[in-house]
């Protein structure tokens, strides 16, 4: 996300401070300044947990199991980008789960 981070942005249109967010999610205020700023990336626990005080559900989608055929559809709250392997993947954090998804391979 380009700019403010969700965080800040959906924080600051709730009319909360940093430290009332904080003490609905109990983290400390240091750290909701921190994840804002971009100094640290909550772990899935902590993201979905603001996701959840901040009434943020992200975007949604929906995938048909190609064995089952059944539909299941999530919200995409945040996604970030790691190294497994050598491999860059990222990591989609949902509502109610994480899915990992390789995009690239180590040279």
């Amino acid at each position: 996300m380009q700019g403010m981070h969700w965080v800040a942005l959906k924080r600051r249109e709730r009319g909360l401070t940093q430290s009332r967010l904080a003490d609905l999610i109990l983290v400390s205020q240091s750290t909701i300044s921190r994840i804002e700023t971009g100094k640290i990336i909550p772990n899935v626990n902590i993201t979905r947990n603001l996701a959840k005080a901040l009434n943020y559900t992200g975007k949604t989608y929906s995938l048909i199991d190609a064995e089952t055929r059944t539909r299941r559809t999530f919200n995409i709250i945040d996604q970030r980008t790691v190294k497994v392997f050598g491999n860059d993947c990222t990591i989609l954090v949902t509502d109610d789960s994480c899915i990992l998804e390789i995009v690239g391979k180590s040279k």
